[in-house]
């Protein structure tokens, strides 16, 4: 039998931005980064997908975010800021997964958007699984919120969720 050989190889580069206060009004970093990705022609928007538990002990993060998204308009926020647990159970009950890509489908977000995704490793890995999975891929913010998850998740860049009782299947 005759065949062909073929290779290839992805270069996959990204940015890794440290701050603090992400979104305090004077702090444009990420208004700075949305308006840099000149990728898109068409109106870009951003959808927040947050842990609870983060939005408990910081009551005041869905209001920073919207108040932070009506002065810099680099991409339009989508108004509804969505609450996920975390944990490893946002990775086993399938329902979170099949949510996020509800979400994702009910906001028209496409690959000219984002889904910014705030909490620990568990809920990243989750919304990034259901971002690479939507339109083949739209673009994914991490905003990891413990140690664990700024090495794993957030600078890893995995993406998963847990299939037939096995963790990261």
């Amino acid at each position: 039998m005759e065949y062909l050989q073929q290779s290839f190889s992805v270069k996959f580069e990204y940015k890794v931005f440290f701050t603090s206060g992400l979104f305090e009004l004077a702090n444009t970093g990420i208004n700075d980064f949305l308006q840099a990705d000149s990728t898109s022609a068409s109106v870009k928007k951003i959808l927040f997908v947050v842990d609870e538990d983060v939005l408990k002990a910081t009551p005041h993060l869905a209001d920073k975010i919207r108040s932070y998204f009506a002065i810099h308009t680099a991409a339009q926020l989508i108004p509804e800021i969505v609450l996920m647990p975390g944990g490893e159970t946002v990775k086993i009950d399938e329902s979170h997964f099949s949510k996020m890509l509800d979400v994702i489908h009910q906001y028209a977000i496409d690959r000219h958007s984002y889904v910014a995704a705030i909490g620990g490793g568990s809920l990243l890995d989750m919304v990034g699984y259901a971002a690479a999975v939507s339109h083949r891929g739209v673009k994914h913010i991490r905003i990891p919120t413990t140690v664990l998850s700024q090495n794993d998740s957030g600078v890893g860049v995995k993406n998963s969720i847990n299939y037939f009782g096995k963790k990261n299947f």
